[in-house]
């Protein structure tokens, strides 16, 4: 925010990436929010793993190409994949890390900017890397309990 010459008062969303969040409620944006004091700002979350950043540029960049009242929104990326990781498990391991990023995100005059962006999805091997949680985890802990496998 430095960077682009805007305070908090300025910043109209938060559109923040992670899918290692602390917890489900409240969004992490609105901790973000809070503690920038960017009151005036929406903030929300988006789950979408790796490719989440991009993901939320192009929400945010929609979200001011849209609406005439947003002018500057903050786009943060942050995972800690560190708590979930098998570090012997080096198919993944060597894959995922913890890190964070942010930018900032403003209407101009001169039509410069993001040009176009196409999001496309996957789910065929969603298997191969996941952390379960919720009531997916409690299921199979369920079956290895019964001895029925996790399929």
């Amino acid at each position: 925010m430095r960077h682009a010459d805007i305070g908090a008062d300025d910043v109209d969303v938060i559109v923040l990436a992670t899918a290692t969040k602390d917890q489900p409620i409240p969004a992490t944006a609105s901790v973000v929010q809070a503690k920038i004091g960017a009151s005036r700002a929406a903030a929300f979350d988006i789950d979408a793993a790796c490719t989440g950043f991009l993901y939320a540029l192009v929400v945010a960049h929609s979200m001011l190409m849209t609406d005439p009242a947003c002018r500057n929104a903050l786009v943060i990326g942050a995972e800690l994949y560190s708590r979930f990781l098998d570090y012997e498990d080096r198919r993944t391991c060597v894959l995922l890390g913890d890190g964070a990023g942010a930018g900032v995100l403003s209407k101009t005059e001169d039509g410069s900017g993001l040009l176009s962006s196409k999001l496309a999805s996957d789910g065929s091997q969603s298997d191969l890397v996941e952390i379960c949680a919720g009531a997916v985890a409690s299921q199979r802990r369920r079956r290895r309990s019964t001895g029925r496998g996790t399929s």
